[in-house]
């Protein structure tokens, strides 16, 4: 996206309370921001395409019924390898089988969901800071965001 553009992010979540305290957590940050929320994978990825896969992030909660994060993931390796499509899995799940699956499926970022508004601001802000540096392949070692949010 070019300097003084909003930075634009899709985000699917089932979880309408956690869509609006992302919302929220974004709004404290001193950035422009456009952000794209989506109660599914499904409806994000035609959301996406309509959209030429122009954005900045794309955060993507694993536990969704219908199509799954991990399923949506799957759709998106085109898009993830010709757009350079940025996804984050944002999710409340540790599972090692599911970290290690989804880095190899060409996530960039590996994080779990804060549980109160500063920690889930200050995390927003600092993967927002750093998004021009996320390429793939990603060693796994940077993969899974383990930082702790006072």
């Amino acid at each position: 996206m070019t300097n003084g553009s909003p930075i634009k992010i899709f985000y699917a979540d089932d979880d309408e309370d956690d869509r609006s305290f992302f919302d929220s957590a974004l709004s404290k940050i001193d950035k422009p921001v456009e952000l794209h929320c989506f109660p599914d994978g499904l409806m994000m990825e035609k959301a996406l395409e309509e959209n030429h896969y122009n954005c900045d992030l794309v955060f993507l909660d694993l536990n969704m019924p219908g199509r799954s994060g991990l399923e949506t993931l799957a759709t998106l390796k085109k898009p993830i390898e010709k757009s350079d499509l940025k996804v984050i899995i944002f999710t409340t799940s540790a599972d090692e089988a599911l970290i290690r699956k989804t880095h190899d499926q060409k996530a960039v970022l590996y994080v779990q969901k804060p549980d109160n508004m500063k920690s889930l601001t200050s995390l927003l802000k600092e993967i927002i800071d750093k998004r021009e540096s996320f390429k793939l392949p990603v060693p796994f070692e940077s993969f899974y965001f383990k930082k702790k949010y006072a």
